[in-house]
């Protein structure tokens, strides 16, 4: 086994950078390591890539080495080997780092921190991280909504409804969903559809990508409505148990 050939300083921070995700920075892998594990971790890295475990990126901030497993499957068999209630712990101290180190620019974070946290929902704190998970899921489907990224938008949807647990959390993603239906429809989104082709590859038929375009927005459509009928079921059915009044989606976008 590869693994074994490398000294355990090297195990221990390439399992640690498994957990990050696919991709890692070095600041953030520094920031979670155990202190007598956590000096040269640069030299560390440098080991690594020797080794074809990790390959170096290209980063907006060069001060920031950027890294990522040679696939996946590295990274996950690696991910396998760290116990499930120590990796959550792990999740826990990765979101916790990136809610302080990226307050002022989460944005773009939303959906790792929802993974974060929802990877952490282990233990007496299970129900905590499992509704900054929620929260983070849902702030990430309102943004990629917002600019057009549907597909995105559609796939941090189906994590927070798989994690509604009250009637104000369902009503939250309903109206975010809802929007995304309206947008979607005809003729609603035909204007996305010629600034898609407007900017289009050069020399790709534009009867061929109009008609793709149509046809994204129609499975993405029905995606949608697929999830409004769940969450209308189920608020229906809390609402029947809790007899709570919505509040709706203004309380997670106050951060």
């Amino acid at each position: 086994c590869r693994l074994e050939k490398l000294t355990t300083m090297l195990q221990v921070i390439i399992k640690y950078a498994s957990i990050i995700g696919q991709e890692f920075d070095s600041l953030t892998l520094q920031a979670i390591l155990p202190r007598q594990f956590n000096q040269n971790v640069e030299s560390s890295l440098e080991l690594l890539l020797e080794s074809s475990f990790i390959l170096a990126l290209d980063s907006e901030d060069e001060s920031i080495p950027m890294y990522c497993f040679q696939n996946y499957l590295i990274r996950n068999a690696l991910y396998g080997l760290t116990p499930p209630s120590e990796s959550a712990k792990i999740h826990s101290k990765i979101a916790t780092y990136m809610v302080a180190m990226f307050a002022e620019n989460l944005r773009n974070y939303y959906a790792i921190l929802s993974y974060h946290f929802d990877a952490a929902s282990v233990g007496h704190l299970a129900e905590q991280f499992k509704r900054e998970a929620f929260k983070y899921a849902v702030l990430a489907a309102d943004e990629a909504i917002a600019r057009g990224a549907y597909a995105d938008g559609l796939e941090s949807s189906r994590k927070a409804n798989s994690m509604v647990a009250t009637v104000n959390e369902c009503s939250a993603l309903l109206e975010l969903v809802e929007m995304a239906i309206d947008e979607l429809r005809p003729p609603g989104y035909v204007k996305e559809v010629i600034r898609r082709v407007s900017v289009s590859v050069v020399g790709e038929n534009t009867t061929t990508f109009t008609q793709r375009a149509f046809g994204d927005s129609a499975m993405l459509l029905k995606s949608y409505e697929r999830i409004r009928d769940q969450l209308i079921i189920t608020t229906a059915n809390l609402t029947a148990k809790s007899g709570v009044q919505e509040t709706g989606l203004s309380k997670y976008l106050c951060c």
